[in-house]
């Protein structure tokens, strides 16, 4: 009889797998429609303490919407804490591993009617979830006939073809590009689940040998990108050297990169 019940629990167990997997597939398509789209502001974190999770990923969402409303007020005038996204914040909690991992997001117009000062926001159609009318369609003539052979003699044009650049390469264009932590976030989140890729809040403490260190001001306006290699440090764009204590006064976040 005993031996009945653990095979009949088993089967449950197994039978369970499939609409838990299901679920999870869900959450994680929900997840990319909202990275995905203009009208929220998000981010999330890992820790196998979930309130710590929730914590990690709600200082990130204040980030990212403190930034956002610095471009479009064009300053930092208004930085945004806890006590505002958590009027229009929502969230989702998956497991990852022996950790949880919390995804918080808010829509940008919640977050714009839940405070006074920000009334003088101007949000997008896209961001206002707007349906953006369609551009006409371009109707391109056909080309001429094309002249007839004659004996006059042609030119060879020879093309060369562009050289394909590297992953390492193809992040630190990326990363210097971005000019705000708005478009920074987009960027770290395209490549985080790459094991090639690594990054951290740099504090001015220990960082990785070789890395790259990422500055930005408090409206979320990028300061510079260095490349540091042991106690030599220069601009990733320009290669001219420089130094750390130049950009003291910034906050910011380490990375490294590789091909393999």
């Amino acid at each position: 009889m005993c031996n009945k019940k653990i095979i009949s629990l088993a089967f449950v167990c197994m039978a369970l797998l499939p609409a838990h997997a299901q679920k999870r597939a869900e959450l994680n398509r929900q997840m990319t429609e909202i990275k995905q789209s203009p009208m929220y502001l998000w981010a999330e974190a890992t820790n196998e303490d979930i309130d710590k999770a929730f914590a990690e990923a709600q200082n990130g969402l204040n980030e990212a919407a403190t930034g956002w409303i610095a471009i479009k007020l064009g300053s930092a005038q208004v930085k945004i804490e806890s006590k505002d996204t958590d009027k229009c914040a929502n969230w989702m909690n998956t497991r990852r591993g022996n950790s949880m991992r919390t995804f918080i997001f808010c829509k940008k117009t919640d977050l714009v009617s839940s405070k006074a000062i920000l009334s003088k926001v101007t949000l997008t159609a896209e961001e206002r979830g707007e349906k953006v009318a369609e551009e006409p369609e371009i109707v391109i003539p056909p080309l001429p006939e094309a002249p007839k052979p004659t004996d006059t003699p042609v030119a060879t044009v020879v093309v060369k073809e562009t050289p394909k650049i590297g992953f390492s390469q193809q992040v630190v264009q990326d990363v210097v590009a971005a000019k705000d932590m708005y478009r920074m976030k987009e960027v770290f989140a395209d490549y985080k689940w790459d094991p090639r890729f690594e990054y951290g809040r740099y504090e001015g403490g220990l960082v990785p040998d070789e890395c790259y260190l990422l500055f930005y001001d408090g409206g979320g306006k990028i300061k510079g990108v260095l490349h540091k290699v042991g106690t030599k440090v220069e601009e990733a764009s320009t290669k001219t050297a420089t130094s750390l204590s130049s950009y003291a006064v910034w906050r910011g976040y380490w990375f490294t990169v590789t091909d393999r």
